[in-house]
């Protein structure tokens, strides 16, 4: 990939899109993970933040059109700095160039009825990327091609893949 110098972050952030004190909790971790994106953008880094941010992207809408009772996202995409400073960077969700009608990565069987149906399918997983990086985008996709249900051997969640061009 060139003289890039790129630092990979993977995160699973705690539970709960809409319980405060969560979010609350969330927003602790967010700070965190900012603190650590700064310090490799000073240091000439393009950034890639990817996992399970369990919220939801006020910017890039999911399939049910939820929105985010915190600032996670906000905060990691670096919208506003924690703190008295700004952030210092910018990051770009790559779940934006995906129809809004393949936008989901997780089932939350909302109903207990262990058989998913589209209106419990949320988009909780993102892949956050630097500006040059997003530039080099050739593809974006969530991996669809099974069923989720209670009792298989499949994850809750689906993977998401971005193909770059260098």
């Amino acid at each position: 990939m060139g003289d890039y110098k790129i630092a990979y972050i993977s995160i699973h952030l705690i539970a709960y899109p809409t319980d405060p004190s969560r979010c609350a909790k969330r927003e602790a971790q967010a700070a965190i993970i900012q603190g650590m994106i700064q310090h490799y953008v000073e240091a000439g880094y393009e950034i890639v933040v990817i996992g399970d941010f369990n919220d939801y992207d006020g910017d890039v809408l999911d399939l049910n059109g939820s929105v985010p009772t915190s600032k996670v996202l906000d905060i990691i995409k670096g919208k506003f700095g924690v703190g008295s400073s700004s952030s210092g960077y910018t990051l770009y969700n790559v779940n934006e160039m995906i129809d809004v009608y393949q936008r989901y990565s997780n089932w939350w069987d909302k109903n207990d009825n262990c058989v998913s149906s589209s209106d419990e399918f949320v988009l909780i997983d993102h892949i956050l990327i630097s500006p040059l990086l997003y530039e080099k985008i050739h593809d974006v996709r969530i991996f669809h091609d099974y069923d989720i249900f209670c009792g298989s051997m499949n994850s809750d969640h689906y993977p998401l893949f971005v193909e770059f061009y260098f």
